[in-house]
């Protein structure tokens, strides 16, 4: 009887240390993966608010109105009057400008392509090195060029004017107020 009280020692749990060497190698690759885990998910969402994917469909696309040009229109000669009168362009033209009366550009760098002529104007785009487009207006301080998006030929985008090398002179563009 005396025997059966007695116990190995080896068979009774021990419940004063929890840990052995292979669970604390078990914790520690556990920890590893959840970590990796979780690195992976935060880069994800970085990744994801700071790269623009695609442009936003409800978006409008915002177009600057040129100011009005004057234009020769011919008439016939009135008895005491000279035989061109000038008259205001209609409005139309002037807000849907052709590429082929702006000037040529190609971007120097990766420059942004802005919904408005400011450093804090939504960024819809970057332009590639050595792309060319259509610029077809400035800001009033002549510090951004109005250009044709790449994209939508309808749509006026923004960009820093020392960002792009124009062929020809910036001041003759129309200026355009956002």
């Amino acid at each position: 009887m005396a025997s059966d009280l007695t116990t190995d020692r080896r068979t009774v749990p021990d419940f004063e240390t929890w840990e052995s060497p292979e669970t604390r190698i078990r914790w520690e690759r556990g920890l590893a993966i959840v970590a990796g885990m979780v690195g992976v998910v935060i880069t994800f969402v970085l990744l994801w608010s700071l790269i623009p994917l695609s442009a936003e469909k409800d978006a409008k696309p915002i177009t600057g109105q040129a100011t009005p040009v004057m234009q020769a229109q011919a008439q016939p000669p009135a008895a005491g009057g000279a035989g061109l009168q000038p008259t205001a362009a209609p409005a139309a033209t002037t807000a849907a400008l052709p590429a082929q009366q702006g000037l040529a550009g190609v971007s120097r760098q990766f420059p942004n392509v802005r919904r408005g002529p400011a450093i804090d104007a939504q960024i819809v785009r970057n332009l590639s090195q050595g792309q060319k487009v259509d610029v077809v207006g400035r800001s009033p301080d002549n510090q951004w060029l109005q250009i044709v998006s790449p994209d939508n030929p309808r749509e006026r985008l923004w960009v820093s004017a020392d960002m792009l090398d124009v062929t020809g002179d910036p001041r003759t563009l129309p200026e355009v107020r956002p």
